[in-house]
């Protein structure tokens, strides 16, 4: 009996993140991994693949400011490599473009799909994240969950994977982040840190947020995302291009507090013990909230100057990680 084969399908920053801890032995699993280029800026991309020692096995050019032409570019490049490589399932991560458009070019093959950190829900549905891991939870045969709640979602809304196949594991990231903290070096200074991603804060509500950001009580340092565009000056603001993985980590523990729309460094802001300002008005991660670890603050000024002088918790987050979620979703693998 052979091993089993799969393609690994990646396309954004956070998911270069997460596959670095799926470890998969060569023995058990033959693993292919495609970049679909949907981050194709050095800093979000080729950074992180140098800094990891490991170039994908495959690269796309699937980068597109239009999610339709985007997901027509995913469907139409992914498609030839599963017809040529067969693999056993199609692995995805998370819930950008790239997970959903890998999970539907499976489907649409007839090839199992596994989707890692599911079951994730904010309840708004106008976020393009949340509509994309809805599809990719029903479509996946096989699920993933970093909660024991998000497995019960899951069984709520009856997605094809079942009890057999839904299984509880931990955060993937946690591992990832756990492995590269040595690597890093704190920051001096007082300053807060901020980042911003999120289409319509991008798009509609950046002026807003960075009015609030620069109206706070010391330095804000803002790796800035290339689809933001600023139009005026800030002073307090310090702008830099985008910064690797142990760089943004080295960061995120100088910084006295994190302000930040991304699912991924608040959940890393909370690892770390910092007070995280999330610049939404919801999150698929509502234990931080209800801990008190995390504020939403939306991209509202008067929010984002205020959580300045919160009543924050003195204990850390009992965020329930161990660093084995990696080992725990290979071992279901290779039982596949």
């Amino acid at each position: 009996m052979g091993r089993n084969t799969s393609v690994t399908i990646v396309g954004t920053r956070p998911q270069f993140i997460k596959i670095a801890s799926l470890n998969l032995d060569e023995d058990e699993v033959d693993n292919f991994v495609v970049h679909t280029g949907q981050h194709y800026d050095y800093g979000l991309s080729r950074q992180f693949w140098k800094l990891n020692k490991k170039e994908p096995d495959h690269v796309l050019d699937c980068a597109s400011h239009d999610p339709t032409i985007q997901m027509k570019f995913l469907l139409d490049q992914i498609a030839p490599i599963l017809i040529h490589r067969k693999p056993d399932y199609v692995i995805v991560v998370g819930d950008c473009n790239s997970t959903l458009g890998g999970a539907l070019t499976a489907e649409l093959l007839k090839i199992p799909v596994i989707h890692i950190e599911s079951g994730l829900r904010s309840g708004d549905r106008t976020m393009p994240e949340e509509r994309n891991r809805l599809l990719v939870d029903h479509i996946a045969q096989v699920n993933f969950c970093i909660y024991y709640e998000d497995k019960l979602q899951l069984l709520s809304e009856k997605c094809q994977s079942g009890n057999r196949n839904t299984h509880v594991v931990g955060d993937i990231m946690y591992d990832s982040m756990v492995s590269f903290i040595d690597r890093t070096v704190p920051m001096l200074g007082n300053y807060y840190l901020a980042t911003v991603h999120r289409e319509k804060n991008a798009n509609e509500h950046i002026e807003e947020i960075l009015d609030g950001l620069n109206a706070l009580g010391r330095l804000v340092v803002f790796p800035k995302h290339p689809r933001i565009k600023i139009e005026k000056k800030y002073e307090n603001i310090e702008f830099l291009k985008p910064v690797d993985y142990v760089s943004m980590l080295s960061l995120q523990l100088g910084a006295d507090m994190i302000f930040t729309d991304s699912g991924g460094v608040g959940r890393e802001a909370v690892w770390l013990g910092k007070p995280c300002v999330l610049l939404r008005e919801n999150t698929e991660f509502r234990n931080f909230v209800e801990s008190g670890h995390v504020i939403l603050a939306g991209h509202s000024k008067k929010a984002i100057t205020e959580s300045e002088f919160a009543d924050w918790p003195s204990e850390p987050c009992n965020h329930k990680q161990d660093g084995h979620a990696g080992q725990r979703i290979a071992e279901v693998i290779y039982g596949l």
